[in-house]
């Protein structure tokens, strides 16, 4: 017999390979932190689509005769329509659990427009305290987590819009 075509009764050893230090780091830090770099764009889109729908809304309350009356509801509108656009955003892509996304978001878009209240004149002095602009965030934070899990529902596959599994 040949001897490059003779087998041999020995065991083969595999490379061994150490596990990676983790450095105290908790198993969903690579999750949070695949949400925070999403959920910074998601600002941005929050931002954008907060702008134009202020824009739109300002047009709609001028156009009304009596344009105080619809200041709030147009406000929270515009609010909600943003947050949702962000929180959509945000879940779609990370594409992790809604619920993470969806609260990640919400509140890094709660801290940030209540630091950036701060750079009007009497934004939280007068009438509105600090603890009534926290709430009155609740309807934007709301539609933040929808919006985040609007964006992470996935299309089941279909043959002739018939769903199959």
């Amino acid at each position: 017999m040949n001897q490059t075509t003779k087998k041999s009764n020995l065991p083969v050893l595999k490379r061994a390979t150490l596990p990676v230090s983790r450095h105290s780091e908790s198993e969903d830090s690579p999750i949070l932190l695949k949400v925070i770099k999403s959920a910074v764009p998601g600002l941005l889109i929050y931002l954008a689509v907060g702008l134009i729908a202020t824009a739109v809304a300002t047009a709609v309350a001028y156009a009304n005769a009596d344009p105080d009356s619809m200041v709030f509801s147009l406000s929270m509108l515009c609010a909600a329509l943003a947050s949702f656009a962000g929180g959509f955003f945000t879940s779609k892509k990370a594409g992790t659990s809604p619920l993470i996304c969806g609260l990640i978001f919400t509140v890094m878009m709660t801290v940030s427009s209540l630091l950036l209240s701060l750079f009007f004149k009497n934004s939280l002095s007068g009438s509105d305290s600090f603890f009534q602009s926290l709430l009155m965030h609740l309807p934007a934070v709301a539609s933040g987590i929808v919006g985040a899990f609007a964006g992470n529902i996935k299309k089941r596959p279909t043959k002739m819009g018939i769903a199959y599994n």
